[in-house]
């Protein structure tokens, strides 16, 4: 009885370890580690029992930090390699809830070789639990093409 005690408290300590965020401020990067080192496991985790995600892929809303790890673990298991590098950032503060919206760069070294680079925007909210900072709700939207440059004026018509 002794090893298993001491084994389901390692597995207790084990699980809360991966998001105790103390401050929002620390979701962003340990979000991007976890994505860098392909642990579906470990952002998971940063998500709240209930938290729902819109992902950039052509799918329904995902409900539930289950859903979001199964979501993770498909899309991390067909890159060798990957990184998020965010810019234009901004956060709003609410007291025990903080709306995070960036542009982002998601790079990616695919199983077969490719590389391939998307530009989306996304936006985070995130709510302090007795736990600490969790996320409860993510958007990922691919970023709109820039506009085409405007072209020469038309000629005036000759009188």
């Amino acid at each position: 009885m002794k090893l298993s005690a001491t084994f389901l408290a390692a597995c207790c300590l084990a699980t809360s370890a991966f998001a105790q965020a103390t401050s929002a401020d620390q979701l962003p990067q340990l979000y991007i580690e976890a994505y860098r080192n392909g642990d579906a496991d470990r952002i998971a985790a940063l998500f709240s029992a209930d938290a729902t995600f819109i992902p950039l892929l052509p799918l329904p809303r995902l409900t539930g930090r289950d859903a979001i790890r199964a979501y993770y673990q498909r899309a991390l298991s067909s890159s060798r390699s990957r990184n998020i590098t965010p810019s234009n950032q901004q956060v709003q503060a609410y007291g025990e809830v903080v709306v995070r919206s960036a542009e982002v760069r998601i790079d990616q070294e695919l199983l077969d070789g490719r590389e391939v680079s998307t530009r989306a925007r996304v936006s985070f909210v995130y709510k302090r639990e007795p736990q600490g900072w969790l996320i409860v709700h993510h958007h990922q939207s691919v970023e709109p093409a820039a506009p085409a440059a405007p072209g020469p004026a038309p000629a005036r018509p000759q009188p």
